[in-house]
């Protein structure tokens, strides 16, 4: 049942896809989290009620046992009327009982870890150089001031003319990330972000601590890559993400207090406690805190990310070429 429940993963692998597998509410639910029941909040004044998640570090008492999912989804089933459960289903993030939970190999949430390729490359990566850009939801930077300019457009070419002294087998051809419209895969970003961001990035902010909590990310994600990851290094990566949200949300200090950046990442760089901020406050950011937890579960984040179904899907689509009868074309 282990090999049935990594071939889930691997095509369930996102956060929509897992939510619907697991019956969850996910983002509109009060509580998104699958794994924990950290509660939502919505911007005050805003109209539209978006709800972010509270980038709280402090998970104690929070986590969500299989026990008390299946509680929770019979009393949204048994509940008397359409109203009453669809409101005991946003209170508790889960809308009824997922069909693979009737599997006594399954346990919710634990054999649904959150796939590594979504969160960290099309997640949080991008949701960084959002920022750097100032495209992220029409966010300004509030009192600091992480975005390039100019500098974003010499660095995708720099990035993009690297390509002929780097041996095809290591990567897929990194195109000009500052090009609107460029086309850019996971894979892509893994070896951008890995490899050419730490070089081309070092001296590219006004302020060395927005690189230096880039860096310490990147330093998370080569540990989560490895063929093999010790107990010690599930322990470092636990106390590495939970200091690296911290830093995502501290307000700066003054120019005095810099050298304390690089043991206590006393910087709230991108919320800024400032509620206006609050979308920068989402969901992959939160899950971020339990990649740790699922490693020392499942293994290494490669036994179960996307990267294989994706491919499979890349190839798949190639090789449909009749618009008419595209099954026997896969076939």
């Amino acid at each position: 049942m282990f090999y049935l429940r990594a071939f889930l993963l691997i095509i369930f692998g996102d956060i929509p896809a897992i939510s619907m597998l697991m019956k969850m509410k996910g983002v509109n639910g009060l509580s998104p989290c699958w794994t924990c029941s950290i509660k939502v909040i919505p911007i005050p004044g805003d109209t539209n009620q978006t709800h972010y998640v509270p980038l709280s570090t402090n998970l104690t008492g929070l986590g969500q046992s299989h026990e008390e999912l299946m509680r929770q989804t019979k009393e949204v089933d048994q509940a008397p009327t359409k109203t009453a459960a669809d409101s005991l289903a946003k209170k508790y993030g889960i809308k009824g009982i997922p069909i693979l939970s009737f599997l006594d190999s399954i346990a919710l949430p634990q054999s649904f870890p959150p796939d590594f390729m979504h969160i960290a490359w099309e997640n949080v990566i991008r949701s960084l150089v959002a920022r750097w850009t100032g495209e992220f939801k029409a966010l300004d930077q509030g009192v600091e001031c992480y975005e390039l300019g100019r500098d974003w457009k010499t660095i995708g070419a720099i990035g993009a003319s690297s390509g002929p002294t780097i041996p095809s087998t290591y990567r897929p051809q990194i195109p000009d990330v500052s090009q609107k419209g460029s086309y850019i895969s996971a894979d892509m970003w893994t070896f951008w972000t890995k490899f050419l961001a730490p070089v081309l990035m070092r001296k590219a902010f006004k302020k060395p601590e927005y690189f230096e909590h880039f860096i310490d990310l990147v330093e998370l994600f080569n540990i989560c890559l490895q063929f093999e990851i010790s107990q010690a290094e599930v322990e470092k990566l636990r106390t590495g993400f939970k200091k690296w949200v911290q830093g995502y949300e501290r307000l700066g200090f003054p120019p005095a207090y810099i050298h304390l950046m690089v043991t206590s990442l006393s910087y709230r760089i991108y919320y800024q406690d400032n509620p206006k901020q609050l979308p920068t406050c989402t969901l992959p950011i939160h899950t971020l805190l339990h990649i740790a937890d699922y490693i020392e579960g499942w293994g290494p984040v490669w036994c179960y990310w996307s990267f294989p179904m994706e491919r499979f899907c890349g190839f798949i689509k190639h090789g449909v070429t009749s618009m008419r009868h595209p099954y026997t074309s896969m076939d």
